[in-house]
């Protein structure tokens, strides 16, 4: 059976009034674009979304910070073919803006 691999955020930095989210989404170890959704942890509404590059990078950038709440990222695969991958209680670093 397959899966999706999902790596990121990179959470090293010092948070500051905007932030960055980025990963690499992978398919059976090959990179892949798919859909990628950001959810406010505390009430699971969705902040942003955004697709992975065929490479598989993805980023979410100018963000406000909200570290009581953190995050919660979804890679979902609409084709169907494989379930969506979770990462829970994320934070965000600073993108220097």
């Amino acid at each position: 059976m397959s899966t999706i691999e999902f790596n990121g955020p990179d959470v090293s930095g010092t948070p500051e009034s905007r932030g960055l989210f980025a990963g690499t989404v992978k398919v059976n170890g090959s990179p892949a674009a798919k859909r990628v959704l950001l959810l406010d942890r505390r009430t699971f509404i969705p902040v942003v979304s955004t697709h992975a590059l065929a490479d598989g990078t993805w980023q979410i950038k100018g963000l406000p910070l909200d570290d009581a709440a953190g995050f919660l990222c979804v890679v979902v695969d609409d084709t169907g073919e494989f379930n969506a991958e979770v990462a829970d209680h994320l934070t965000m670093f600073n993108d220097g803006a």
